[in-house]
């Protein structure tokens, strides 16, 4: 016989276990949807829209598998302008007058402000008007090219100190669109996790099948990712650590205004050199080798800025076999629409599959000639 002290902590060693496991096996437990994916979400093509620093892309990715361009589209000075200040001269994000009645009063009256321009028929802000104008464009380049009208889109911008998904939200809906992308994470996707995604990293097959996507994410090897923007205006560079392109963690990030493509000037080499030694300062701050080169811009595939690229790195990058600039040749991606192109796989994905739930067995079923049926609504 056990002494009661012994037996009590017995019985408590084994309660505690028996709850464990229940809890594990509740919480566990996927949810069945009590309803199918509509076919016409499943058949829709995904959108994405890349509003980048000096120019704005879209691309689409048809149920088919296939991906196509759209357009790219030059911002005006406005935009370039308004990118640049959302950089340089951020406003404090949503909520930091907590406790300070003066910052609190001015913070609602500027809330006030945008839902009485909305109620007018305006763009919330200037800031939402301008970028309005660009998704406007891209949205008609894209309808022109489907024969369709569209409403729903996946948008992503590049990572800037004062950009707030609120702004984007306000340009889209004065726009007519909805981003299905900031409604399922409830952030913006940023460029690098939209090249990413692009590049075809980090992406499951089985999508459709939550428990199964998350099976083959767990299996993914976790990626230490530089991701390098190139373009007329700025250089950006990103570090993530992740396994899927659905939840990447940004690690640190940097955007280099003085070092675009526009900026070389006369003193060509010293640009490169400065080109080179900030690309390298912010891996070096990183403290970590990095395994995954992702490239993006239109300027990412200049030749002089490769070779910066590769002299940068060639102390921190460690790949299998070839070097990192060989791996990005080879994908043959189009460092121009990567980004748009990335956040068109996410956003075809969001529409095909169901949130927060399994799919009863039956939303499976197709026909005898693989086609899903008329409607798999219930």
């Amino acid at each position: 016989m056990y002494p009661l002290s012994q037996l009590n902590i017995l019985l408590g060693f084994f309660a505690s276990l028996y709850l464990s496991l229940v809890s594990a096996q509740r919480e566990c437990a996927p949810q069945i949807c009590s309803s199918c994916v509509p076919d016409g979400l499943i058949n829709a093509p995904g959108i994405g829209f890349d509003l980048g620093t000096s120019y704005g892309t879209a691309a689409v990715r048809f149920h088919n598998g296939s991906t196509i361009n759209i357009a790219k589209i030059a911002g005006d000075d406005e935009y370039t302008t308004l990118m640049q200040r959302y950089h340089t001269s951020p406003r404090p994000p949503p909520g930091y007058s907590a406790g300070n009645l003066r910052e609190e009063l001015r913070e609602a009256w500027s809330s006030l402000k945008r839902d009485l321009n909305e109620w007018r028929g305006l763009p919330a802000s200037p800031e939402a008007g301008i970028l309005s104008s660009m998704l406007q464009q891209l949205r008609y380049r894209t309808e022109e090219k489907l024969g369709q009208k569209i409403s729903s889109v996946g948008v992503t911008v590049p990572k800037l100190a004062g950009l707030y998904s609120y702004e984007i939200c306000d340009a889209l809906r004065y726009a007519g669109l909805k981003d299905v992308l900031i409604d399922s994470l409830n952030e913006i996707v940023i460029e690098p996790n939209a090249a990413f995604a692009g590049y075809g990293y980090g992406l499951c097959k089985r999508y459709t099948d939550i428990l199964e996507c998350e099976d083959e994410e767990e299996a993914m090897r976790m990626r230490r990712v530089i991701a390098i923007e190139f373009s007329e205006k700025t250089l950006a560079v990103a570090l993530m650590i992740t396994r899927t392109a659905r939840s990447p963690y940004l690690e640190s990030s940097e955007v280099s205004w003085d070092l675009g493509w526009g900026k070389r000037g006369e003193e060509v080499e010293v640009f490169w050199r400065d080109v080179t030694d900030r690309i390298r300062g912010v891996v070096d701050r990183f403290g970590k080798k990095v395994d995954t080169l992702v490239l993006l811009g239109d300027k990412a595939m200049e030749e002089r800025f490769l070779a910066a690229v590769k002299d940068a790195l060639k102390e921190f990058v460690v790949t299998e076999g070839e070097d990192a600039i060989m791996q990005v040749k080879k994908n043959d991606v189009d460092t121009v629409f990567i980004a748009a192109r990335g956040t068109a796989e996410l956003a075809k994905r969001n529409q095909e599959s169901a949130k927060g739930c399994v799919e009863p067995e039956y939303c499976h079923h197709r026909g005898d000639d693989g086609k899903p049926p008329e409607s798999r609504e219930l």
